[in-house]
C-alpha cells in the first residue's frame, strides 16, 4: 500500500510535462483521493467513479504519454524494483520493443480482437441463457396448450355426450302425442262427469222404483180393505159393526187411500222424471284411453319435453371455453427460437 499508515500523512503525485506545445499537468492522490488534469493551466475535470483508477483514464494518459506503463518504468522510472530488459519474457521484450519501434499495431489488433472476442463470448452466453429461458418457457406453455387440449377434447366429449342424451330423450317423449293426449283427457273429465251422474240416476230410480212399487201395494192393499170393508166383523165376538162404526171406519181407509195414492202419484212423477233424464243421457260412449292416469302428469310431460329443447339449444350454443385460451398462447405466448 502506497499510503504511508506510520505517519499518517497524505500521499501525492504531481507530474508536469510539454507534448507538442502543449503543457500538461497531472495531480493524482490516494489520499485523498483525486485527479487533476489541466492543459495549458487550464483545469479539465476527469471524473470516474473510480478516482483515477479506471482503466479508461488510465488508456487517456497512455495515450496522451506516448507510453504504455511497462514502458515508463524502464525509460523515464528507472529503479531497481523495475525487472530488468533482458530478464523480461519473450513476450514481454516483444511489446517493449513493438512501443520502442513503433509497431505496436499488431500486438494492438490482437488485444482489440481479444477484447471482440470475449465480448462475443459474453454475448454468446447472454444469448444462449436467454434463448435456453425461452425454450424452457415455451416447453411449459407447450404443456399448458397440451392440458387445454386434453381438457377441450373432454369438454366437446362430455357437450357431445349430454346433447345426445337430451336429443334421446326427447325422442321418447315425442313419441306420444301430447295434444292428443291432454284432448283425450278432456273428454275423460267429461265422461267421468257423465258416468259419475249416470250411476247416481241408475241408483236413484231403482230407489224409485222399488218406492212406487211398495206404494202401488199400499194403495191395492187399502183398497182392498176398503171394499172389505162392507161385510166387516168385529174380530172380538164376530158379530156385524153397526153402521155408525162402519162408517167411522170407512172415512178412516178412505183418508188412508188418498194419502197413499196421492204418494203413489209424487212417486210415480219422480220415477217419470228420472227415467227422462237417463234416457237424455243416453248409452254411454267407451271410456277414453289415456296414457297418463292424470291431466297433470300429460302437462308435466309437455313442460318436460320444452324444458329438454331448451336445454338442448343452450347446450349446442355453449362457448367452448378452452379454444380461445389456446389459440392466445399459441399466437402471443410462444416465442420463436433462432439459434443462427
Amino acid at each position: 500500500n502506497l499510503v504511508n499508515k506510520t505517519n499518517n500523512k497524505g500521499m501525492l503525485v504531481t507530474l508536469s510535462f510539454e507534448k507538442n506545445g502543449e503543457k500538461y499537468h497531472i495531480e493524482r492522490g490516494r489520499k485523498p483521493n483525486l485527479l487533476k488534469f489541466s492543459i495549458n493551466n487550464e483545469d479539465q475535470e476527469i471524473t470516474d467513479e473510480s478516482q483515477g483508477d479506471s482503466r479508461k483514464t488510465q488508456q487517456d494518459i497512455n495515450t496522451l504519454l506516448g507510453m504504455s506503463h511497462d514502458m515508463f518504468k524502464h525509460i523515464v522510472a528507472l529503479n531497481t524494483y523495475t525487472e530488468p530488459f533482458l530478464a523480461m519474457k519473450n513476450n514481454d521484450q516483444r511489446a517493449i520493443i513493438e512501443q520502442l519501434l513503433g509497431i505496436t499495431i499488431l500486438s494492438e489488433k490482437a488485444e482489440q480482437l481479444r477484447e471482440q472476442m470475449r465480448i462475443n463470448r459474453d454475448q454468446t452466453t447472454h444469448e444462449n441463457a436467454r434463448l435456453t429461458a425461452v425454450q424452457d418457457s415455451n416447453e411449459k406453455i407447450k404443456e399448458n396448450i397440451e392440458r387445454l387440449q386434453s381438457r377441450r377434447k373432454a369438454w366437446i366429449a362430455q357437450n357431445k355426450e349430454t346433447c345426445v342424451k337430451l336429443q334421446k330423450g326427447i325422442r321418447e317423449l315425442e313419441q306420444l302425442d301430447i295434444d292428443s293426449e291432454l284432448e283425450d283427457h278432456e273428454k275423460l273429465a267429461e265422461w267421468t262427469d257423465l258416468n259419475k251422474h249416470h250411476k247416481n240416476l241408475t241408483k236413484e230410480l231403482a230407489t224409485v222404483e222399488r218406492a212406487l212399487e211398495q206404494a202401488d201395494k199400499n194403495v191395492q192393499k187399502i183398497g182392498s180393505d176398503l171394499d172389505n170393508l162392507e161385510h166387516a166383523k168385529c174380530y172380538a165376538c164376530g158379530q156385524e159393526l153397526h153402521d155408525e162404526k162402519l162408517e167411522e171406519m170407512r172415512n178412516s181407509i178412505q183418508v188412508d187411500y188418498g194419502d197413499a195414492h196421492t204418494y203413489m202419484i209424487e212417486i210415480s212423477n219422480k220415477h217419470e222424471k228420472v227415467q227422462k233424464k237417463l234416457e237424455d243421457i243416453g248409452d254411454l260412449d267407451i271410456k277414453p284411453n289415456t296414457f297418463y292416469e292424470t291431466a297433470k302428469e300429460a302437462y308435466e310431460h309437455r313442460g318436460n319435453v320444452e324444458n329438454l329443447k331448451k336445454a338442448l339449444t343452450e347446450k349446442e350454443e355453449e362457448t367452448d371455453p378452452y379454444q380461445e385460451q389456446i389459440d392466445d398462447l399459441k399466437h402471443t405466448a410462444l416465442q420463436e427460437v433462432n439459434w443462427d
